[in-house]
């Protein structure tokens, strides 16, 4: 099962890279969006104002907390489930900062790849003057 995940993970990457590669080094033309933030042209916004460039950029997704809630922990069921908090952060090369808190197990693996696909988006962008 990991073996599947791993290789389809590299996939996407390879194919994003290739696609953008084909492109020109445009990445951008891909337009990502998700968690506040938004891939325009060459440049990394957020809620409307401009982060930085994408060339450089870099998305992490914080380790979730997690706790057992009042209401969980009565419930035969919620003994076994826990309440997963976490963050998206977005850093430019330019200093540019984005943060977008989620919480749920489920959103935080959704993060996740959303976090992989914009770190390839980013990689295969090439800087002004290369």
């Amino acid at each position: 099962m990991v073996f599947w995940i791993v290789f389809i993970v590299a996939l996407v990457l390879f194919t994003t890279v290739k696609v953008a590669s084909s492109r020109g080094g445009r990445a951008a033309d891909a337009r990502l969006r998700g968690y506040g933030v938004v891939i325009d042209g060459s440049t990394v916004k957020s809620h409307g104002r401009t982060l930085g460039p994408l060339a450089g950029a870099q998305a992490q997704v914080t380790d979730g907390t997690s706790r057992h809630t009042l209401t969980r922990a009565v419930t035969v069921v919620g003994v076994a489930t826990k309440r997963t908090k976490a963050a998206v952060i977005v850093t430019t090369a330019t200093g540019g900062f984005h943060q977008q808190d989620i919480s749920g197990a489920t959103e935080l693996r959704r993060a996740q790849a959303w976090a992989i696909r914009f770190n390839a988006v980013a990689a295969a962008e090439i800087p002004p003057g290369a």
